[in-house]
């Protein structure tokens, strides 16, 4: 079994993203826990009678649903894929775009939620542009977790290919 885990790592460095890939999600996620923490505290008098809608509690659920465990599933996937598909994952743009996409993305949508501001959660709606936009934040996180997600299926159509 040891010989078989040695020849599945062999050579894994040089598939590896840079580890600033990975890092900049995982900083990113102890930011957005820090900011999770102080969302809930500038709403802690709303918390125990909390039962929805707008205000700080939101915000630091989101904080810390979006902003830090799916920041850190992304950036370990992304750490973890070249070593599980035996493949190298090209180029570093797509994470890049990933985090530069997504990380804003909640960063806006938390505010948004946290102010309860509805330029920020519906900007266009604000400039009479298509009413019922979501929001600008929930807009660059979607758009991020997509660009994640196309990341990933080129990444296994790749490996399927090169098994092929």
């Amino acid at each position: 079994m040891k010989a078989a885990a040695g020849v599945f790592l062999a050579g894994a460095g040089s598939r590896l993203l840079p580890p600033s890939i990975p890092f900049r999600f995982f900083g990113a996620a102890v930011v957005y826990h820090l900011l999770a923490w102080g969302a809930l505290l500038a709403g802690a008098e709303y918390v125990p009678r909390f039962a929805g809608g707008l205000g700080w509690p939101l915000a630091a659920l989101h904080l810390v649903t979006l902003g830090v465990l799916v920041m850190t599933a992304i950036g370990a996937s992304l750490q973890l894929l070249p070593v599980a598909t035996r493949r190298s994952v090209g180029t570093t743009r797509w994470p890049a775009a990933v985090w530069w996409l997504y990380t804003p993305g909640v960063a806006v949508l938390a505010l948004g939620m946290g102010i309860a501001s509805p330029r920020l959660l519906a900007p266009a709606a604000s400039f009479g542009i298509a009413p019922g936009v979501t929001g600008i934040g929930a807009i660059a996180a979607g758009a991020g977790a997509v660009a994640f997600a196309a990341f990933f299926v080129v990444a296994m159509q790749r490996m399927n290919v090169a098994e092929r």
